[in-house]
Formats: C-alpha cells, structure tokens, sequence
C-alpha cells in the first residue's frame, strides 16, 4: 500500500488536535498540504477516517482503529531505534529515584561511567510508577524501582538486585528519637504515614506486614506522594513511618532514622527491563549492580 510513517504522523497529529488548522501548526505544515496528505491515506487504505465537522474533525471507526494501531506500532518504533543504537554502545538511559545512587546501584553507574566510554549515561528521576510506564514507552532502558510488590508485569522483567533494610523514621522530638534501635512492637500506638500506592506499588504492604509480623495492625493517617514528602511529614511531627535505609541521603529535617533491632525486616531491591531485553549495555549494569551488593 505504500504508506510512510509521514502519513501516519499527520493524521495522529490532526486527531490529537481535533482541527486540521491546529495540526497544521502543530507540523509547520500549510493546511491545504495537510489535508491532502490525509486525503492521500484515505485513498491507500480506501476507507474514510475523518469526518468533517463544524467545530474540526471526529474519528470514524475506521480512524479509531487506526489511531490506536499507529500509536502502538510508532512506540514499538522507537524502541526498536533505541535497541539497535545501544547494541553497540549508544546511550543508556536509566530510571531511579535519588535514594538509590547512594547504594550499590550509584557505584555501579559510576563504574558503567569509568569502564564504558561508548555507553553515555542518561538519568531520569521519577517515582516507581512513572518509571514502569517511562520504560513501557521506551523512554528509559532500565529502571531502578526498589521494591515492588504490584500487579505480574507480563511485559516487563524484574530483577532481583540485593536487600535493604527498613529503618524507623520518628519526628525528632519523639520519645523513641534517642534511641540506637528499637522493637517495631514499640511504635503500635503510633500514627502511621505511608506512600500512594500507585506511584509506590507495594510499599506499603511491606510496612503493613512488618507491622503484623510484630502483632499489630496499622492504618496509614496520610500517603505521601514521595519519599522526601514523607520524611517531611515525618519531620512535622505527623506520624511515623517505616522507610529502606538509604533514603537517610534525602533531607530529612526533624526527623531521624532509627535501625530496627532483629529481626528487622527489609524490601527487595529490583530493577525493572523491558520482556525480551538483549542489549549489552543494560546486563552489564545489573551485573554491576549485584557487584557492588555483595561489596556494601
């Protein structure tokens, strides 16, 4: 049929806009040139995809249908263009939460950084779920995520990397604040704050059942959209919350980290790849990564 990519661009552009003057903007394109490249797919495929109206332009089913299939088949594009450019070096473009450069992940990117000079490292800072969906899009190669306890990822494969234990954080005026470890069973009649489920996937049932496993039961006062919003809530003398060892990097004012005496509980730390990853570059991080574990 000879259809070009072009041709699927425009037409995407002009259902996302809802008027072919604004895609045509959008595309720096004249809207007479516009509409005839519309007309010429209408005439390839032999189907009627936009329906004219007064306010701009409406799908018909057939346009609906391919939408959907050109926006899948242009995502898979560009992590096909992505894949073969990092085969052989290229960027690597890894998804983490700050928190995690101060563990073994950091000094395995900073080795990936020493060891590779083809690999150019690309960081991308987001919270756990936007990060399965960055990697899901092809935005990132690899994605950090810490612990996850979600719904199966059919698409994705995670990646067991090492643990990290959970500490306490209390206010700093606290009873507890002196102390150099504690009984969890020390804090049930505190309030508890934990983090929103879908930027966090599972954290807070690792808290929950650490709390269990300590005979009690906790309802969370308020859920943070991130760690640093936590440990500031902490810090306001809002509750108190279980939280992995390494966010101690994050500013933490008024609050502080109190170790758990054993047993202690921990979350396992994973990275996340797309179902079928082959490139060199993104093993040679995970190996790197559990190096550096069985360093710290």
């Amino acid at each position: 049929m000879d259809i070009e990519l072009r041709h699927l661009r425009y037409f995407m552009a002009v259902v996302e806009e809802g008027s072919l003057n604004k895609a045509a903007l959008r595309l720096h394109l004249a809207q007479p040139s516009l509409s005839r490249q519309i007309r010429d797919l209408e005439a390839r495929l032999g189907v009627t995809l936009l329906q004219r109206t007064a306010g701009g332009v409406s799908t018909s089913a057939a346009g609906d249908e391919l939408y959907r299939q050109a926006r899948e088949m242009l995502e898979r594009l560009g992590v096909l263009v992505s894949s073969v450019q990092a085969v052989s070096g290229g960027a690597l473009r890894v998804g983490y939460l700050p928190s995690y450069l101060a563990g073994p992940c950091g000094a395995a990117l900073r080795r990936t950084g020493e060891e590779c000079a083809d690999v150019q490292l690309e960081l991308v800072e987001a919270v756990p779920g936007e990060l399965l969906d960055r990697l899901r899009e092809g935005q990132v190669d690899v994605a950090l995520i810490g612990h996850y306890d979600g719904p199966p990822l059919a698409d994705l494969e995670l990646l067991f990397l090492h643990e990290v234990p959970l500490h306490a954080v209390l206010p700093d005026n606290h009873p507890l604040a002196g102390e150099s470890s504690l009984d969890l069973r020390q804090l049930s009649g505190d309030s508890f704050l934990g983090l929103d489920e879908e930027l966090f996937p599972g954290r807070n049932r690792v808290i929950g059942d650490a709390c269990r496993a300590c005979g009690f039961d906790v309802e969370f006062l308020r859920r943070a959209d991130g760690l640093v919003s936590l440990l500031t809530l902490v810090g306001l003398g809002q509750g108190v919350t279980l939280i992995p060892a390494d966010a101690a990097v994050l500013p933490h004012a008024h609050s502080v980290f109190v170790p758990l005496q054993a047993p202690g509980s921990s979350i396992r730390f994973h990275a996340a790849v797309r179902a079928g990853e082959k490139r060199p570059p993104v093993w040679d991080l995970i190996r790197r990564c559990r190096e550096e574990a069985a360093r710290f």
